[in-house]
């Protein structure tokens, strides 16, 4: 029950620092000084929360928000308001019709948008409790297996290069200097596993030449071991170098356009213009094409912003990596089951359990496949 001082205070007004009227209920339990300090501490708290966020993860999140609010207009229903129910009849939407156009989402996105509008609601401090979100999640697990009989959706997984292929784009990239940032994007990219946010997100300090190649520091970090510090050796052959690559681009850029190479604080892949000017840095989507433009060059059209972290990580899993290496190389999680995710199956002959499964008999035991039996069919 409210006091009478409580009632006085809140009915004039009490504001946080922010702007924001405090909570009645902070107010009858705390007094009003008490509640404004909460009130105050609880926003700057949101505020260094929000500041740390990484830049991708807010663009995910203002992306989901702005569907999570189309939903609420469609269904006739408040934005901060949510439980079981109204969840699971999003999950349906997303799935059936959650598009602009009015197609469903993949899968993949409609739980994006879920995790999304549950940010989106909890940020609105409207209290959701996993008996409010597992159902939802559930229903969406449920729906999506109902379309999957009768449609597929979405790319899947992203496709991956050989070395010879990426050897292959580095070749089809033209001698300008979009084409050099072109190659030099590709190769640092693979070498370290880069997600497009990652590649958008490197300045010029973060590329550090050395006498063995270069140090890469990622600070555009998606988790706590996304943002690291890696080596890239050179190579020894010259389509696969990033360090001559990198060095190469810079070199021209420095010679063609003195007047754009900027400071250190520069974007590292600056956009480039079709007179080859650059023009500012890159988002992540922006690399992505770019990525997509230069398989195609190469005729491979199906390349993607993941394309680099796949190849990298199926290559070097192919190549007798440590598992432990790679994770570190690329930002995954010590011992990650996501790393699996990106790891395809190179050849799968070679690549094959077989081997492991049936090491041979004991030495003299009956025939081997060398020795003389029926001729293949």
């Amino acid at each position: 029950m409210e006091t009478a001082l409580a009632t006085t205070v809140n009915a004039d007004g009490l504001l946080a620092a922010d702007g924001t009227t405090v909570s009645p209920a902070l107010i009858a339990k705390y007094g009003p000084e008490t509640a404004r300090r909460i009130a105050d501490a609880r926003d700057a708290g949101h505020a260094i929360r929000r500041a740390v966020t990484p830049a991708n993860t807010q663009r995910t999140y203002a992306k989901s928000a702005a569907v999570w609010e189309r939903f609420c207009a469609d269904a006739g229903l408040p934005t901060d308001y949510a439980d079981a129910g109204i969840l699971s009849l999003y999950a349906g939407w997303l799935l059936k019709n959650g598009k602009p156009d009015g197609t469903g989402y993949a899968l993949s996105s409609a739980r994006t948008h879920m995790s999304g509008a549950i940010h989106y609601v909890r940020a609105t401090g409207y209290r959701l409790t996993r008996d409010d979100t597992a159902p939802a999640y559930s229903a969406l697990e449920g729906a999506h297996k109902g379309i999957e009989k009768t449609e597929r959706r979405g790319r899947g997984q992203a496709e991956y290069a050989t070395a010879e292929e990426l050897a292959g784009a580095y070749l089809a990239c033209p001698d300008t200097l979009a084409g050099w940032r072109d190659r030099a994007l590709l190769l640092v990219g693979f070498h370290i596993a880069a997600r497009s946010s990652e590649l958008a997100g490197l300045l010029v300090a973060d590329v550090v030449p050395a006498p063995r190649g270069l140090r890469v520091s990622v600070k555009t970090a998606k988790t706590k071991y996304s943002a690291r510090d890696v080596a890239v050796p050179r190579s020894l052959d010259v389509e696969l170098c990033a360090a001559r690559a990198w060095k190469t681009f810079r070199q021209l850029l420095e010679r063609e356009r003195p007047d754009r190479v900027g400071t250190l604080t520069a974007p590292a892949f600056p956009a480039v213009d079709r007179h080859d000017c650059p023009r500012g840095g890159m988002s992540p989507e922006a690399v992505s094409d770019a990525v997509g433009r230069i398989g195609a060059r190469a005729g491979h059209p199906g390349w993607t912003g993941h394309t680099l972290r796949a190849s990298f990580a199926t290559s070097a899993r192919a190549g007798g990596a440590d598992m432990r290496q790679i994770c570190r190389q690329g930002g995954w999680a010590p011992g990650s089951a996501e790393v699996l995710r990106y790891m395809r199956i190179a050849d799968e002959f070679d690549d094959n359990a077989c081997h492991a499964a049936v090491k041979g008999l004991p030495e003299g035991f009956g025939q081997t496949a060398t020795q003389e039996g029926p001729a293949d069919s």
